[in-house]
């Protein structure tokens, strides 16, 4: 009898020469199917296609020579010779070799990531203009290093990242005062880079924005301009600053015979809570100041868009000066007279500082004040007669 029909294969397109992968090449036939071989009407050639992570014994073998030679290559040990030297460095060209970054961390007891933590949420990380400025500066020092970044956003996030001693080094910004996580930290040996306030007596090194001289700058720029009535807004007491920035402005407003007036404690430093307050104060009646200190950008464009919002002219009616000098100050309506620094730059030094924590080079902690620059753009003016 007839047996069954022999089953439908699919048609071969490709043949395998006998030659080595790195040695392979790729045909066109009529049928558009890339054909493999060694034809005389090659389009391309193809490396090696395996996707096997070569380790330091790989390169050896293909270079003729001990995995410690090789390991004394990739570190630029002197005692190599030029043409051994050269011949490994083609070899890992080739094999496109990495480094495990990882094994050779751990060889060293290290991690390999660093941490920014903020415990405030992942809103106050991202959409504040001060940190996002601070983290360009820790990546752009991180890019000339193997090291790699953990962003920690909330209490339990942190607790766990000190915990399990996950990382080399942390920084900190954002900070609050009786923060028990914070405390934690104080008693571990993790090195720490701390940005903004905070108490005296740290094991950690402290980089501070010079917050009083923000103040003192401030209103030494609108007694100048003839304002004697001033208000003060300033966020929640509940951050090392809050104290300090009060103290300054009292003392100063009175060594320069300024009257404080309509001053805000606001509960954060959102721009509409600084909208509402001011809205408030005017749509109540209340006497206001002829301009404003605010201890931040973001309060201050609130402050600007509630006077204008409500019939009244900035600088004209309603002078304000801030402090952060955030990417918004400048483009501003109007552009906002602020103090600040170069944040980018602080980001990239305290990140540096850390690094040096971490290799233990630094041998002792770094308590730096980071000086400001008042920059007069147009939302301050002569009040009016």
């Amino acid at each position: 009898s007839r047996g069954l029909p022999p089953p439908n294969r699919p048609k071969k397109h490709a043949r395998l020469s006998g030659h080595s992968l790195d040695r392979l090449k790729i045909e066109r036939v009529p049928l558009g199917f890339p054909q493999i071989g060694v034809g005389n009407f090659t389009k391309m050639t193809l490396k090696k296609t395996s996707k096997k992570r070569f380790s330091i014994v790989d390169v050896a073998r293909e270079a003729g020579v001990s995995p410690a030679t090789v390991s004394r290559v990739i570190h630029d040990k002197p005692v190599v010779e030029a043409k051994v030297r050269d011949r490994v460095k083609k070899v890992l060209e080739d094999l496109n070799y990495r480094p495990h970054l990882a094994a050779r961390n751990l060889s060293k007891g290290r991690t390999g990531y660093i941490a920014v933590a903020t415990p405030r949420g992942s809103q106050h990380l991202f959409s504040n203009p001060y940190i996002t400025r601070l983290l360009e500066g820790v990546g752009k020092v991180l890019d000339e290093t193997s090291l790699q970044l953990i962003l920690t956003t909330t209490p339990m996030q942190f607790q766990n990242l000190v915990d399990a001693h996950t990382v080399d080094g942390i920084m900190l910004v954002g900070i609050e005062m009786n923060d028990s996580h914070i405390e934690d930290l104080e008693n571990t040996d993790i090195p720490v880079v701390l940005i903004g306030g905070y108490k005296q007596e740290t094991r950690f090194s402290v980089y501070i924005p010079d917050y009083s001289g923000s103040v003192r700058m401030s209103l030494e720029h609108l007694s100048e301009l003839g304002h004697t009535r001033v208000g003060f807004i300033c966020g929640p007491p509940n951050r090392y600053k809050w104290r300090l920035n009060q103290t300054t402005f009292e003392e100063t407003a009175k060594g320069l015979g300024i009257e404080e007036v309509g001053s805000i404690v606001a509960p954060d430093y959102e721009e509409e809570t600084a909208f509402n307050c001011l809205s408030r104060m005017i749509e109540q009646g209340i006497k206001l100041p002829t301009a404003f200190v605010s201890t931040s950008d973001i309060l201050a464009i609130g402050l600007m868009k509630a006077a204008q919002e409500h019939g009244l002219s900035v600088p004209e009616d309603i002078s304000v000066v801030s402090y952060g000098d955030i990417p918004g100050a400048a483009t501003a309506q109007p552009p906002l007279t602020t103090v600040g620094a170069d944040f980018i730059e602080v980001g990239s030094v305290a990140t540096r500082t850390l690094i040096d924590a971490i290799d233990g080079s630094l041998e002792e902690p770094i308590h730096s004040t980071i000086q400001l620059d008042l920059v007069i753009r147009r939302s301050t003016g002569p009040p009016r007669d």
